[in-house]
């Protein structure tokens, strides 16, 4: 196999499944144009953000994992063979390996969820062309429906908040081994949210600030959806979905309720129309990015957090 596995972008998605490329419904764009020229010009003339670029494979390749790829909020481009080389170095049993897997997972699973999003979409486009053509006189801007026939979006759900959280627990062992100064105190807080507070002195100032920020925006509801996910199973599905016309086509919204800490699904609400794909997306570009910024202080400081996990003995 050469050094390039793959050239062609067949698809670009973004947010609410929004695709453009060589798939249905599509949004339109002037033309010919690179991945980020198209993802300049409509999210210019939209106001959607791109999410996942899907790339046509040689046909000798087999690393089936590179051919998507998820754009963070920042424009970095990660796939799982990029996030793999990040870790190049560290050793198979230490924490910064167990954080690792379960970045990986997250990744997996976002990438997963934009693919789905963009296939219900299009489903649903071809379901509103239908309605349409029966019925005049239904709604050509705004459309909501009860909706349970792809579920798989909430497998994905809570497979992401299921592993972010995970990913936050690697985070408390992790900065622990790194900034911990107290050294009578062998353990971390059992929360995430206390480790960061008890280490906030000893931190390097930018990533404090990147740390304090991912928590304030996602932290505690990433720990309230997972606990509803694994004690009380209620993301199963249960919500509705809207349908919004954007350019030619219609984007997708799939509900997930507007208080992560709601157990019983007769209380949910849905007044702030949050959409399970763009917090996923969000959680997981915050995700890679600190844990860049994690590693990097791990291998400045020359911690042996890269070397065998004191747990695993």
């Amino acid at each position: 196999m050469g050094a390039m596995m793959y050239t062609k972008v067949a698809n670009l998605v973004f947010e609410y499944g929004l695709d453009c490329g060589n798939v249905p419904h599509s949004l339109a764009v002037t033309g010919p144009a690179t991945p980020n020229q198209i993802a300049e010009e409509v999210t210019a003339k939209y106001g959607v953000r791109p999410l996942l670029i899907s790339y046509e494979r040689d046909k000798d390749c087999t690393l089936l994992h590179e051919q998507d790829t998820l754009l963070t909020v920042s424009g970095l481009q990660v796939n799982l063979g990029s996030l793999e080389k990040s870790f190049i170095g560290i050793h198979t049993e230490s924490l910064l390996a167990d954080l690792h897997y379960e970045l990986a997972g997250v990744l997996f699973h976002c990438m997963a969820m934009v693919r789905l999003y963009s296939a219900a979409r299009r489903d649903l486009c071809v379901f509103m062309e239908v309605v349409q053509r029966d019925d005049p006189i239904s709604p050509t801007t705004d459309f909501s429906l009860d909706w349970r026939g792809s579920p798989e979006v909430y497998f994905e759900f809570d497979a992401v908040v299921s592993k972010a959280k995970r990913v936050l627990d690697q985070w408390r062992l992790v900065l622990w081994e790194l900034f911990n100064k107290n050294k009578k105190a062998k353990d971390p807080p059992r929360r995430f949210w206390k480790t960061l507070q008890t280490l906030a002195s000893s931190m390097p100032e930018q990533l404090k600030k990147g740390l304090l920020e991912a928590w304030q925006s996602f932290g505690s509801d990433v720990l309230e959806y997972r606990e509803n996910v694994q004690h009380f199973g209620k993301s199963k599905g249960l919500s509705s979905c809207r349908l919004k016309r954007i350019g030619s086509t219609w984007g997708l919204t799939v509900l997930i309720p507007d208080d992560s800490k709601v157990q019983s699904d007769r209380d949910y609400k849905y007044d702030k129309k949050r959409d399970a794909l763009s917090f996923c997306w969000n959680v997981t570009s915050a995700l890679v990015l600190l844990t860049g910024e994690i590693i990097s202080a791990a291998w400045d400081s020359g911690s042996q957090l890269k070397l065998a996990n004191p747990l695993s003995k």
